[in-house]
């Protein structure tokens, strides 16, 4: 699965989990529309590095021109030279130019990618449809009182049925001196087939550094996930998604100042997975 593939399943996974809010509603239009928003911007991320390697193209076809004029008309410079020199230019704006078709490549193998996870994710609706999720009251006693120095303060579940798309979701909110944490475990029951593709997305490696942080696909005890890290002030933000038995989905979201760099490693330890592993026979 290509990296467009991935953020699509990521986000598609990610809406799954807020569309089970306190209102009961799943909103079928809203996650169309959260798809839609999510291919333009693949579209608009494409089109953006397109755009730079013909403004790329272009500064260097005009620096040759300048270069060659300049070079013309200096007397010193013999014709093997310049000759040679413009064949170092022109190859540098070769070497941008196959950068430009393989961008036009690129963005089309993206939205074959996109088009293919559709395809993949409505026949895994289908197929699963007659799944029933654990209820969220079974998923409840996963949920660690105290962990990382936070205790657990409020509890949120529901299970939702509609337009034939189960799942659960339990949700505990933990706090501490200097820090506060959500972790929320789901079943996507009969969406479970979804999880599955997202097996495919550890084979991305994405391992990427940016200015306040990073985020990365890894394994955490067995089990594929992407992790994020922010640097925030003082403190520091903790996101990640564990898939478990291609059926269960932990997100874990933590801030403060304080927080240790395994605490996500440390949460997954106080979940019993072997339990939950055995849920998924349910």
């Amino acid at each position: 699965m290509r990296l467009a593939s991935v953020l699509f399943f990521l986000l598609f996974l990610a809406f799954i989990v807020s569309a089970c809010d306190d209102s009961g509603e799943y909103d079928s239009e809203s996650i169309s529309e959260e798809i839609r928003d999510q291919i333009e911007e693949v579209e608009e991320d494409l089109q953006r590095t397109r755009e730079r390697l013909e403004e790329r193209l272009q500064q260097a076809e005009e620096a040759i021109r300048d270069e060659l004029e300049d070079f013309e008309d200096d007397d010193s410079v013999t014709k093997e030279e310049l000759e040679r020199l413009r064949s170092r230019m022109y190859e540098s704006a070769r070497k941008i130019q196959e950068e430009l078709r393989d961008s036009d490549k690129g963005f089309e193998l993206a939205m074959q990618d996109l088009s293919s996870a559709l395809e993949q994710i409505g026949k895994a609706l289908t197929d699963d449809s007659d799944i029933e999720p654990v209820p969220y009251s079974k998923l409840r006693d996963l949920l660690p009182r105290k962990v990382a120095g936070m205790e657990r303060y409020d509890t949120d579940g529901s299970s939702k049925s509609v337009l034939g798309i189960r799942v659960s979701k339990i949700e505990g909110k933990y706090e501490g001196a200097r820090s506060d944490m959500t972790i929320a475990i789901v079943d996507l029951g009969s969406i479970s087939g979804v999880a599955a593709l997202g097996m495919d997305f550890i084979d991305a490696k994405i391992d990427r550094e940016f200015g306040d942080g990073f985020e990365k696909t890894t394994e955490i005890d067995g089990n594929p996930a992407f992790v994020e890290v922010e640097n925030r002030g003082r403190g520091k933000r903790y996101s990640a998604l564990i898939m478990v038995a291609e059926r269960f989905m932990i997100v874990i979201e933590a801030e403060g100042r304080d927080l240790d760099s395994d605490i996500i490693e440390e949460v997954v330890d106080r979940i019993s997975l072997r339990r939950l592993k055995r849920l998924a026979r349910y």
